[in-house]
């Protein structure tokens, strides 16, 4: 079976929201289609395309007239994505632990534990990824389910972000295995509180990390 292709649009969105993210693209600057087709190496339909969901998730401002304009990325943004995974997360746990199959959480246990001080960060996203989908796929209400998949793109910037604190990776492994633990022994009110715990340390280590960013880009 042939493997099915991402959209173009869909890397171009996760492209330029990285940048926006990360501000390689700063605040209120206007977005210079030819230059991101170039960068991408792709025609205007999929990056106008990536820009029209930017602009409705308002990472993009478009302004008549002038054009488009990197809308600012704030904390508060950070914090309502992180609040919205917490709410959605902590309600799909409940039917993840009454049903997840034991060899997920035995494959997800020893990516955890291969990894080391020296595996690439690569490897600690795929675990981290396994790990809040194998919560999320049990989720029953399919309208949770769409939000989350809608944010995933936004969340995995995050998670980049929140990387970037010094020690947050093998904090966030032993948070991760804590959790699985939790959810081994069917204690969902021991899960919850992990899970909790963790998304906040998520939230805490990105904030952190994007104050960082922000100095060491804008210099403010």
């Amino acid at each position: 079976m042939k493997e099915k292709k991402e959209p173009l649009s869909d890397r171009a969105y996760a492209y330029i929201l990285k940048r926006i993210i990360s501000f390689e693209l700063a605040p209120n600057t206007p977005v210079v289609e030819d230059a991101l087709c170039a960068e991408l190496n792709m025609s205007r339909t999929p990056v106008r395309e990536a820009l029209r969901r930017l602009e409705a998730e308002g990472f993009v401002t478009k302004i008549r007239n002038l054009g488009s304009f990197i809308r600012p990325y704030t904390q508060e943004d950070i914090r309502e994505s992180c609040e919205i995974r917490r709410i959605f997360e902590l309600y799909a746990l409940k039917s993840c632990i009454k049903q997840v199959k034991p060899e997920e959480i035995s494959a997800i246990r020893a990516q955890l534990l291969a990894l080391t001080e020296q595996s690439p960060v690569e490897a600690y996203y795929a675990s981290d990824t396994a790990l809040h989908n194998m919560i999320t796929k049990y989720c029953v209400n399919t309208k949770i389910h769409e939000i989350l998949k809608s944010l995933d793109v936004q969340l995995d910037a995050i998670q980049k972000i929140s990387a970037q604190t010094p020690k947050r990776l093998l904090r966030s492994r032993e948070e991760h295995l804590a959790i699985l633990d939790a959810i081994e022994e069917v204690d969902l009110q021991k899960a919850s509180a992990l899970l909790s715990q963790h998304l906040e340390n998520v939230e805490q280590s990105s904030l952190r990390a994007y104050q960082r960013l922000r100095v060491e880009k804008l210099g403010v």
